[in-house]
């Protein structure tokens, strides 16, 4: 909460000095932070005031961040296909301008959507040029993303060797970069392998590794992403724990008013068998405060 409030006083001062630059600025940042906590109707609204002033100083790069991250929340609020368009958009603008890491970015998480909608060969070679651009100039960031996306399509495809060596290949770049969620992400995608593949042992290890990790970095998301990482494979095997973790994630998304998730965890869970002693309550309250800690 501290970060945003300073960036309302760097908005509301940028806005009476009548400096729209630094005025997007700020928004583009508090967009983030509500996105981050899961905020997606506030997220929305920030990123169109920083497109909308970015558009007023002819400031495309601006336009091209406000436009990414907008597609980023469409997406999240389950709206894909928008989402997909506008990081198409912020693509275009970062091209004109020749930026090469938001150039990768945008690629990778264009990326990422396609595999959502089912466009596979698209998504494939999203990424493969997002690869391509980061290893030529070292982007570390970018190389990651690149290779999680990469190791999903391997899965897919039931290509279990490879999407090992990928998913490791991920896991040694976050810990190159020391990012807590880029490495959370690496050990839920190796559990996920390594349930795949029949080894529990191995895939209990990563899962409660990428869990504890994400507990620990204050990205809604990323918790939900992983709880649900852990409860999956213990689905058959061990129902009541199963259930136990996909309520506090439904419990996440409701309190913090994210309803395409919300949704995407509640059809999972009405497919578990019934555990006794665990019950659904779709009207009770949250046990997380709306706002957590960061």
């Amino acid at each position: 909460m501290e970060a945003q409030r300073l960036q309302e006083v760097n908005r509301d001062r940028a806005r009476r000095a009548r400096d729209p630059a630094a005025e997007a600025h700020a928004e583009q940042l508090l967009g983030s932070l509500c996105r981050d906590r899961g905020d997606l109707e506030g997220a929305e609204a920030h990123h169109r005031c920083a497109l909308e002033l970015s558009g007023q100083t002819n400031d495309r790069l601006g336009a091209s961040l406000a436009l990414h991250d907008l597609g980023i929340a469409a997406d999240a609020s389950g709206r894909t296909g928008e989402g997909l368009a506008l990081l198409s958009r912020a693509l275009d603008l970062v091209r004109a301008e020749r930026d090469e890491a938001r150039t990768a970015i945008a690629l990778g998480n264009i990326g990422e959507l396609q595999r959502r909608l089912g466009r596979e060969a698209q998504a494939g070679a999203s990424y493969g040029e997002a690869l391509e651009i980061s290893l030529f100039h070292g982007f570390r960031r970018t190389l990651q993303l690149s290779l999680r996306g990469l190791t999903r399509l391997a899965i897919g495809r039931g290509a279990y060797d490879e999407a090992l060596s990928l998913a490791q290949q991920s896991l040694d770049q976050a810990r190159l970069e020391a990012s807590q969620v880029a490495e959370a992400r690496a050990h839920g995608t190796l559990g996920r392998i390594y349930t795949l593949t029949g080894n529990a042992r191995q895939a209990r290890r990563h899962h409660d590794v990428a869990l504890a990790q994400a507990r620990c970095t204050g990205n809604l998301e990323l918790l939900l992403e992983q709880l649900r990482g852990r409860a999956e494979p213990v689905a058959s095997t061990n129902p009541h724990m199963s259930r136990t973790h996909y309520l506090e994630a439904v419990d996440l998304a409701r309190s913090h008013h994210w309803p395409a998730r919300e949704a995407e965890l509640l059809r999972a869970l009405a497919g578990l068998r019934t555990a006794p002693g665990v019950h659904v309550l779709p009207g009770a309250p949250a046990r997380y405060p709306a706002k957590p800690a960061r």
